[in-house]
């Protein structure tokens, strides 16, 4: 309320005139606006708030839900709400970074879309056009949209002190059809283009199964090949590489104790002229064998998930040769299953010698080598990322599995999965 020297002086400044729809205070003769019940009109100066400290601010007994003062500790000006005191505007020197980062290039209809934004705000308020939802206060959301077209996307961040900013971008939705191909073995190197509206693929990578000694062709022995599944971000245009690992042979001669089986051979896809590392890799399965008194004994063994390659047994007073490691091939010679540097450049299995049966395409070891000073009798380790490792001296114990890779996200992977000859299957 203004005090009779208040009003004496605020009417020397101000022509104040009274109108049915609003009033208006103003340094020069008007009418106010038809909406605003006040308005304050004035080329010479502000509205200025009251101006109080934080505690001064506290101590206001409940506060009606609008209040409005300018807090000097702060520097900010404050309105109240039901949640209580919250900053509108502030001496802001800084602000959080507003970038916002869609999780793929362009997005696809009824496909979710993954945003993020910068860490270390305190609060995130998101607009999508069109999209659902509309809206969103998480820091990442996920939006889907349902017709193809250029929406706009915005972001404002606001920190603790109520410091903010904005940013937004154009975010393009297309119909990209899903799909899926499959990639069974055929001894050679195949490749896959990817179409230009994928950016992302599905890779299901198996490796191919162990072939078996001679007197146990009929029991399909054999280690079995690893599978590794993930998700791979790519680009419209890429090619990728193929190879499907081949069933370890089977000996083709021997009897119930020797002529090992070849090793299974890996399966593998990367990047075209990218081959310091595939995207993913899966080992083939080690081949069986026989003690000699024809009785099984250590089977060929499954391909593992590990980058490091399995060895026919635990390297111990038998002397079996371990798995490799770091891409590398497998010890045991010509039995011990071939890694992923040895595989880029020929991923042709090793020849068996003696009685036994040929590494399967995709590195699988050459069964009835001379491994580890036993000739003639060893079963073929599994091709992988890194090989297998061969059959010991004692028994001819079966070949170990392959190694395998992932990069990819979304994994899942399994050891020991596949029979027969490896798969690849690519979807989108």
């Amino acid at each position: 309320m203004l005090t009779n020297k208040g009003l004496k002086i605020f009417l020397l400044l101000f022509s104040s005139q009274c109108f049915a729809q609003g009033v208006l205070i103003s340094d020069t003769p008007g009418q106010p606006s038809s909406d605003a019940v006040l308005e304050v009109r004035s080329t010479q100066g502000g509205l200025l708030l009251p101006r109080l400290t934080t505690a001064q601010r506290n101590a206001i007994a409940n506060p009606t839900r609008g209040l409005q003062i300018y807090n000097t500790d702060t520097e900010c000006q404050e309105t109240y709400f039901p949640t209580g005191w919250r900053a509108v505007a502030c001496n802001c020197n800084s602000a959080p970074d507003p970038t916002i980062t869609p999780g793929v290039s362009q997005g696809n209809i009824n496909s979710s879309v993954n945003f993020q934004s910068v860490p270390g705000a305190a609060t995130y308020a998101w607009t999508f056009a069109s999209g659902t939802p509309a809206s969103s206060s998480s820091a990442n959301p996920s939006v889907t949209w349902t017709q193809t077209g250029t929406y706009q996307v915005s972001l404002v961040v606001t920190d603790a002190q109520g410091c903010s900013d904005s940013s937004s971008l154009s975010f393009t939705i297309i119909n990209c059809p899903s799909g899926s191909q499959t990639f069974n073995y055929t001894g050679s190197i195949q490749s896959w283009t990817v179409p230009a509206c994928v950016s992302s693929v599905s890779i299901d990578c198996r490796g191919a199964e162990g072939g078996d000694n001679f007197g146990l062709v009929s029991q399909d022995l054999g280690g079995q090949g690893a599978r590794m599944q993930g998700t791979f971000s790519v680009q419209g245009g890429q090619v990728l590489q193929i190879i499907v690992g081949q069933k370890g042979n089977d000996a083709t001669s021997g009897n119930t104790a020797n002529g090992g089986g070849g090793g299974g051979g890996g399966s593998f896809v990367w990047v075209q002229g990218q081959t310091a590392q595939p995207l993913i890799a899966a080992g083939g399965g080690g081949g069986s064998s026989l003690t000699n008194n024809g009785v099984p004994h250590y089977y060929g063994k499954d391909g593992v998930t590990s980058n490091t390659g399995g060895g026919s047994r635990s390297h111990d007073q038998f002397n079996d040769a371990p798995g490799g490691s770091n891409g590398q091939d497998g010890f045991g010679g010509s039995a011990g299953g071939k890694g992923w540097l040895s595989i880029v450049q020929n991923p042709g299995g090793k020849s068996a010698t003696s009685y036994g049966g040929n590494g399967g395409y995709g590195g699988g070891g050459g069964g009835g080598a001379n491994c580890c000073g036993n000739s003639g009798h060893a079963a073929g380790a599994g091709g992988g990322y890194s090989g297998g490792g061969a059959g010991g001296t004692t028994y001819y114990y079966g070949g170990g599995g392959g190694g395998s890779y992932n990069a990819g996200t979304n994994q899942s992977n399994t050891a020991g999965f596949q029979t027969g000859h490896g798969q690849v299957i690519i979807s989108w």
